[in-house]
């Protein structure tokens, strides 16, 4: 990934991708209702952390969570109200590898109730909308996530694919989806900067 490479050559510092994708988060959260938790505190605390000679692959590279995966310490609704005040007290194993390849999360991506349903319209919280256009659905299960890269708020996301959500567009948005997920990941890839997280749409 880009933005590693950029990280461990000195280019670019881990907290100003943190600081940049906060600000990012900042400025796009309001429209699109993405994020159950934000961890903008201990995000920051471990890039500080991590210099250009950090030898693991991902050092540094902000990334969000999906809400139906444990993180010790930080709330898991799976996006019902019947989990709101519940805390994991372990990491799932996806977090077990995510940690030591050297990512940093950001915080958590909305997901539907249980993630049953194929669009993030929740009764805690309100619904996650498309950010290519807020009249159309985010889809799911991992709308939150999908819709946090689409935004520009980070490079990457953990999401599930139990309903195929990762493989096809959903329905509801159809042809602008299928855009919307072509477009993110290729401009994933060059948000390399804080001017261009705060600038791309």
């Amino acid at each position: 990934m880009e933005l590693a490479e950029l990280l461990r050559s000195g280019q670019v510092h881990a907290r100003e991708l943190v600081e940049a994708a906060l600000v990012r988060l900042e400025d796009q959260e309001g429209r699109i209702n993405a994020f159950s938790v934000v961890d903008a505190e201990r995000a920051l605390a471990a890039a500080e952390t991590i210099s250009p000679d950090d030898p693991r692959p991902f050092a540094g590279v902000p990334i969000t969570v999906k809400d139906g995966t444990p993180e010790r310490g930080k709330p898991m609704r799976i996006g019902s109200s019947l989990f709101k005040d519940h805390v994991p007290d372990h990491d799932s194993a996806s977090i077990k590898r995510l940690r030591p390849a050297g990512f940093v999360p950001v915080g958590r991506t909305r997901m539907p109730e249980f993630g049953i349903l194929p669009t993030t319209e929740l009764r805690l919280g309100g619904p996650t909308r498309n950010p290519w256009d807020t009249s159309l659905t985010s889809g799911g299960s991992s709308g939150g996530s999908a819709t946090a890269v689409a935004a520009g708020i980070i490079p990457v996301a953990t999401a599930g694919d139990g309903e195929a959500c990762c493989a096809s567009p959903p329905p509801a948005v159809a042809s602008s989806d299928s855009k919307l997920r072509g477009d993110a990941f290729r401009s994933a890839r060059t948000a390399v900067t804080t001017r261009w997280l705060q600038k791309v749409c």
